[in-house]
């Protein structure tokens, strides 16, 4: 566990595996923390050094000052603490909000990257997905008790055991002085997914990174996603000139948490296809 300070934010991040081995910073969703990619770290660490970071106003990173989560401050948080991690011919892995975040850095520097993976997100979201998420956001801001917490999130994901459910959400949520618990993030984030004219402006945006994408890139879509459709996945990888898409059975938009062996299969099938010894 590690701080590193850029804008003016305190950013918490893990390192997992060894220094010298090949290395992965992986990027969560909205209102997730680093701990999302917990498995699929632990499952790399014989052979990859992943670094999983919390997001401003996620998990363990401060707040920002003026609720300021917009996706070119998120992105310009990222390439900066790339820079202070002094990292080069990298894997860059990032899912939902992450995932836009890493294809938008690619744009521009794929020179730097060693292999790319986006997990079910893209220039376009689904708007059904994205009410959903704003949905769920928007709920109440505090709990009783863990139980009543668990019970509410299975409302939005009740696909997953109870138990799964539970273990995902620990690192995610915590106790204040009153007793009730809340979740870590900072609730202005929640204003990410109010701004229409943003969502189309990003979208154009995005799609012209990917046009500019030139290093091996992996696509990950979740077979019952309500985020990334189809389509646009088929789209992303017909662009993307060697690319690969991939499909995670028995999974919604939570894949990494819904399947994670799935999930660790394909990325760890892609990675073996990467000659770290020759790239230029």
């Amino acid at each position: 566990s590690h701080q590193i300070c850029t804008n003016q934010i305190n950013f918490h991040y893990l390192d997992w595996g060894k220094s010298d081995d090949p290395p992965i910073l992986m990027l969560h969703g909205l209102a997730q923390t680093c701990r999302t990619w917990d498995l699929v770290a632990l499952a790399l660490s014989d052979n990859y050094r992943s670094i999983t970071i919390d997001q401003r106003g996620h998990g363990d990173s401060s707040w920002s000052t003026n609720q300021d989560y917009s996706h070119d401050t998120l992105l310009d948080d990222t390439v900066k603490m790339i820079n202070k991690l002094n990292l080069e011919k990298f894997i860059l892995v990032g899912f939902s909000m992450g995932g836009k975040i890493a294809l938008n850095y690619a744009e521009n520097n794929s020179n730097r990257l060693s292999a790319l993976v986006i997990v079910d997100s893209g220039p376009e979201s689904n708007p059904k997905g994205t009410e959903s998420v704003r949905k769920f956001l928007e709920q109440q801001s505090d709990f009783s008790s863990i139980d009543a917490l668990v019970e509410k999130t299975m409302q939005y994901n009740s696909t997953r055991p109870m138990e799964s459910i539970r273990a995902s959400i620990m690192n995610s949520i915590k106790q204040m002085d009153n007793g009730k618990w809340v979740w870590k993030y900072d609730p202005g984030i929640r204003n990410r997914v109010s701004g229409i004219d943003s969502e189309i402006k990003l979208e154009h945006q995005l799609w012209k990174s990917v046009n500019q994408i030139k290093c091996p890139t992996l696509i990950v879509r979740a077979a019952n996603s309500n985020i990334l459709s189809k389509s646009t996945a088929i789209k992303m990888q017909s662009i993307i000139k060697g690319s690969k898409l991939v499909s995670i059975k028995n999974a919604s938009h939570l894949v990494v948490g819904d399947n994670p062996v799935d999930f660790i299969k394909e990325l760890e099938l892609f990675l073996s296809t990467i000659d770290f010894n020759n790239l230029n």
